[in-house]
């Protein structure tokens, strides 16, 4: 009887979990420690030494700087999620910001990282392909980050 309670307890357990990671991915908001070992911390976004947001990403091949998946915290209101790159889908808190043409997609490469701003490129075939950069910048008046789009 008290192994039966106590498999009841471990899976009510289980399931509240589950509902909670469900519940913050839906509003945009992703816990770091339950990011896996393969992120790293690249960068700090920073304005007058306040601390805009701190960029995660996951390398398919680190040694090449190349990376498929991209979180941008800003950890002083929680740890909430203001941008996010994941597979081909670029997200910032108005929802979907740019999509990247899915076909033989690789990953990303940053070749920019200053205080207010990114340069990616997304790489096709191993990195034969290579888009046109991609620009992603702090948008004051907006407040959130978002890729610069052509006029």
């Amino acid at each position: 009887m008290k192994i039966f309670i106590l498999v009841i307890m471990i899976v009510s357990f289980c399931i509240g979990q589950t509902k909670r990671t469900e519940k913050e991915n839906n509003n945009n908001q992703i816990v770091i420690s339950k990011l896996d070992n393969n992120f790293l911390l690249i960068h700090e976004f920073k304005m007058d030494s306040i601390i805009l947001g701190k960029v995660f990403v996951h390398f398919v091949d680190k040694e090449k700087g190349v990376f498929d998946t991209l979180y941008i915290f800003d950890s002083k209101n929680g740890i909430d999620t203001l941008y996010s790159i994941e597979s081909c889908v670029l997200k910032n808190k108005g929802g979907i910001d740019v999509e990247v043409y899915p076909i033989d997609f690789w990953g990303y490469k940053a070749i920019v990282l200053k205080n207010d701003h990114m340069v990616l490129y997304a790489l096709h075939k191993k990195g034969k392909n290579i888009s046109d950069p991609i620009y992603i910048f702090w948008n004051r008046e907006e407040k959130l980050f978002e890729v610069m789009k052509a006029p």
